[in-house]
């Protein structure tokens, strides 16, 4: 694997991460005496596949823009699909309501119907 510059899009936004430290630097550095080194090469090396998977993606274009809403991040394709939900969820709800107006009308004509008038 390869360890270079990439450069993102029409950003501008440089890393280099070609001057990453040995997890050997790391645990001296640290001063913990129980750091697992075989845990941090397995990290570094989780870290570096997933660097070098969004190089790839953004040097072939395959980036899509997000938008941050709240505490999430959407794609346009992510926001279109959770608007279409949330549309269906909110006819619904007022399908549920309609009806149960309706039900509540009905009860009010039949208790109406059924109460006895006093007599003067």
């Amino acid at each position: 694997m390869a360890l270079g510059n990439v450069q993102t899009g029409n950003s501008g936004v440089n890393y280099n991460y070609s001057h990453a430290r040995s997890a050997k630097t790391q645990k001296e550095d640290s001063g913990d005496k129980n750091f697992s080194t075989e845990q941090s090469e397995d990290y570094r090396a989780t870290f570096l596949e997933k660097m070098e998977e969004l190089k790839t993606r953004i040097e072939n274009g395959e980036t899509e823009t997000t938008f941050q809403i709240g505490a999430q991040s959407f794609t346009l394709k992510e926001w279109d699909r959770f608007l279409k939900r949330f549309d269906s969820l909110e006819e619904k709800i007022q399908e549920l309501t309609q009806e149960r107006i309706e039900k509540q009308k009905e009860a009010q004509e039949a208790e109406k119907e059924n109460s006895v008038e006093p007599c003067e």
